[in-house]
């Protein structure tokens, strides 16, 4: 199961797991900003793995996944089609990118091209 931890003072650590759409593939990494601008974290989670043993293929469900937070811990799914996320692959990594038309991700493909992704907010509308 993909978890996330949060830490409860520096003493103790509540885990959490991730919605259900976060348990389809594996988690590769995870960008952690505030992608709408609302004053909440929120996650985009990228994954799939194509080096795993032979007996059960590759592990190739995700196409990425932007969950909108709500300052409470709580992450609600963005639909691929109002997040135009689409990091398909044995992706690996992503990382934000300040560019001039605002922060981008660049997202990283085993062996394959660079992915680039911008969130726009008018998408969640």
């Amino acid at each position: 199961e993909s978890v996330f931890l949060i830490n409860n003072g520096g003493k103790k650590f509540i885990m959490k797991d991730m919605p259900d759409i976060a348990q389809i593939s594996t988690v590769n990494d995870i960008a952690i900003d505030d992608l709408n601008h609302d004053g909440a974290l929120d996650m985009i989670l990228i994954g799939n793995m194509y080096a795993q043993e032979t007996l059960f293929g590759w592990y190739d469900a995700s196409i990425g996944t932007v969950f909108l937070g709500d300052n409470n811990f709580n992450f609600t799914e963005l639909a691929p089609q109002k997040s135009g996320l689409m990091a398909t692959g044995d992706v690996r990594y992503i990382e934000s990118l300040n560019t001039t038309s605002g922060k981008a991700y660049v997202i990283t493909c085993n062996d394959d091209k660079l992915l680039f992704y911008q969130f726009q907010s008018h998408q969640h509308q």
